[in-house]
């Protein structure tokens, strides 16, 4: 760093190091920032001087509210001048030597700088609004830096733990990553979505996500939302998607199980239950959650669409309702192969594909995500088939409980777990990965991957004479400190639809003697067919 006394350095180097010093300096309470500014030639001397001012009332602290301020507006216009430099007026409050002249005098590097620095300040503006917002209406509290860490890979398929997340921020996964993947897609300042509406909105959502359900809740619906941000994130792909229709893409994975009931269509239908009678038996689950994902979505503290064209609200609208009955599994084969036809035409150039393929993208692509589960990594893989799995078995109990014939894959007493989940993900989650792959190459291979692996293990086990899961690893463990197997669903018929039973504690009483393997790390545990008797794994 040159003392005051010095001339600047040359301009090819200056500008980074002088806005990260000044940024530096500004914390410093001896007057640091006066010296660095005070080191520069004119022309740059004016614009840290702007900057210092604009930074320190942007990042003044909790006690401010940012939301009512326009220094962002200001800070933005400001750097604007030396990006693009045309003539301009000196607008009130702002420094001699603004527009061309000012724009003119500033080198490229500092043009990038100072275009980092405003990334900066809006990361400091979205942390203090969400301070601001959660001491108004205590949604999220105070991230922490735990949290904050696991957030930074939110858009990575393999790399990002919803489990970990959903602890970290106090069971609230849904509106953390629902807002976070808002923010990344620069939906909210692109869209001029009212933030305050839009968090109002994702909790009662999240609100109306059965805890009682093992799989169909607020944290499978947080995994699906990540999952899209994660598909969107890569391959060039949402550069090549509107902003609507990355919002129906959102919309439609936040609201596409709310309040399910536990149970899938079949059931429903079967049981003529009022829903099923109200959507004519078809699409049932998906019906209900549209209608009342919407319903949510209307009321006033909620409707964070309120400012938008009613154009555009009915694009939205239908796009979100194609996006949700596209993940009724009855429609897999056919999307699937139409998709498949479609995508080996038309290929990864989206600005090929004409409205009706678009909407088949965005359908599939929600549906790929929504059945991804064995494609996650292992540790994942693994939590996600138990959780699925204890919620079948809970639907096998309530079959029986009503004298209905009981479903095969959701009979604790018959069904064997693992060969289901190595069936489903050899016959529908790989052919459906492998479409993707003509869009999203790069994070197909990553889920293809992951499926050749978690199928590895899973043909190992039924190697040995292994059908049932082994259990998933508690929060925080590894993979070899074993968790109890998926509750029981005691006194099923208790229970009235759309509830579905509380869980229950305890292990599954199937019949199936064997050896659980954990395969992550090859370990062995002796478990018996009722689940008691088990001995902690141990390393070979």
């Amino acid at each position: 760093m040159a003392s005051a006394h010095e001339g600047p350095p040359d301009a090819g180097s200056r500008g980074i190091d002088y806005v990260a010093e000044v940024l530096r300096y500004l914390s410093d309470p001896s007057g640091g920032a006066l010296r660095v500014i005070g080191a520069l030639g004119p022309e740059e001397r004016i614009c840290l001087s702007t900057v210092a001012q604009l930074l320190t009332g942007i990042v003044a602290g909790p006690s401010r509210s940012p939301e009512n301020s326009d220094d962002e507006l200001v800070f933005t216009q400001f750097m604007g001048s030396f990006s693009a430099p045309k003539p301009t007026d000196r607008g009130a409050g702002q420094p001699a030597g603004w527009g061309q002249q000012q724009g003119g005098a500033v080198s490229a590097q500092w043009g990038q700088a100072l275009s980092g620095v405003l990334r900066s300040v809006r990361a400091h503006q979205a942390m203090n609004r969400s301070a601001a917002s959660a001491a108004r209406h205590g949604d999220l509290g105070e991230e922490s830096r735990e949290l904050l860490q696991r957030m930074e890979v939110v858009g990575r398929w393999s790399e990002f733990d919803v489990f970990d997340v959903s602890k970290l921020s106090g069971g609230r996964p849904l509106q953390t990553i629902g807002l976070r993947a808002f923010k990344d897609m620069n939906l909210v300042e692109k869209l001029d979505l009212p933030e305050d509406k839009l968090r109002s909105f994702l909790a009662d959502v999240e609100a109306h996500y059965p805890a009682s359900n093992q799989y169909h809740n607020n944290l499978h619906v947080a995994d699906v939302t990540q999952g899209i941000l994660a598909v969107l994130s890569s391959d060039n792909t949402a550069r090549q998607l509107t902003d609507l229709e990355i919002l129906a893409m959102l919309i439609a994975a936040l609201i596409h199980d709310v309040n399910h009931p536990g149970v899938n269509n079949s059931f429903l239908v079967q049981q003529g239950t009022e829903e099923a009678m109200l959507y004519n038996d078809m699409s049932v689950n998906e019906h209900g959650h549209i209608s009342l994902g919407f319903r949510l979505l209307h009321k006033p503290e909620n409707n964070f669409l309120c400012s938008m064209t009613d154009a555009d609200y009915r694009v939205v609208r239908r796009l979100v309702i194609e996006l949700v009955l596209g993940t009724d599994m009855a429609c897999h084969q056919g999307l699937l192969a139409t998709f498949a036809t479609s995508a080996s035409i038309l290929g990864s150039d989206l600005t090929r594909w004409k409205d009706e393929d678009r909407v088949l993208l965005l359908k599939f692509i929600m549906h790929t995500v929504d059945i991804s589960n064995p494609a996650r990594s292992w540790p994942q893989c693994l939590r996600w088939a138990n959780l699925v799995t204890a919620e079948f078995f809970c639907q096998g109990d309530r079959e029986r409980e009503a004298g209905m014939h009981v479903s095969p894959l959701y009979d604790r007493d018959t069904s064997h777990p693992v060969k289901n989940q190595q069936v489903f993900c050899d016959l529908f989650v790989k052919p459906t990965f492998q479409a993707l792959s003509h869009v999203a190459p790069t994070l197909a291979a990553l889920a293809l991957q992951n499926c050749a692996d978690n199928g590895a293990r899973y043909a190992k086990m039924l190697d040995v004479g292994v059908l049932s899961l082994p259990a998933s690893p508690p929060d925080g463990a590894g993979a070899c400190e074993g968790a109890p197997p998926p509750p029981a669903c005691a006194d099923a018929g208790a229970h009235k639809l759309p509830a579905s039973p509380p869980p229950q504690g305890g292990a599954s009483n199937g019949h199936h003697a064997h050896d659980a393997v954990d395969l992550s790390c090859g370990c062995f545990a002796s478990a018996n067919g009722n689940g008691s008797g088990s001995q902690p794994p141990t390393t070979p």
